[in-house]
């Protein structure tokens, strides 16, 4: 079943700093995720007060990047993009997902 790919803000905003070959590489992962999420990727834990569980990571650009992604029902959602140094990508991970779900109990709640 192929899911829908939805890219953070974030994600979006690392995205367009690559490189032609990066950007390449990267699309090669994003089919793969919308086609075998949520199978593909090494799942993530809990990292400190990082909270990534249910989230799966994917190496490209020859393991110097990563994809943080979760599937959500149809939707397979990348909340971050970027190197592992400094753990940075993992707390824009953390950081996107916990917007999504405040959004979408601010959407449950406005309904009747």
């Amino acid at each position: 079943m192929p899911y829908n790919l939805v890219i953070s803000q974030s994600a979006e905003a690392f995205l367009a700093t690559l490189s032609v070959d990066q950007g390449f590489d990267f699309s090669e992962k994003a089919e793969a995720i919308m086609r075998a999420a949520p199978t593909f990727g090494r799942p993530l834990q809990d990292m400190a007060d990082r909270n990534l569980a249910g989230c799966l990571k994917v190496y490209f650009d020859n393991a110097s990047l990563r994809i943080v992604y979760e599937v959500i029902e149809n939707d397979a959602i990348i909340h971050a993009i970027g190197p592992r140094e400094g753990m940075g990508v993992y707390i824009s991970a953390d950081q996107e997902r916990r917007k999504l779900y405040q959004e979408r109990a601010n959407l449950d709640k406005e309904k009747p």
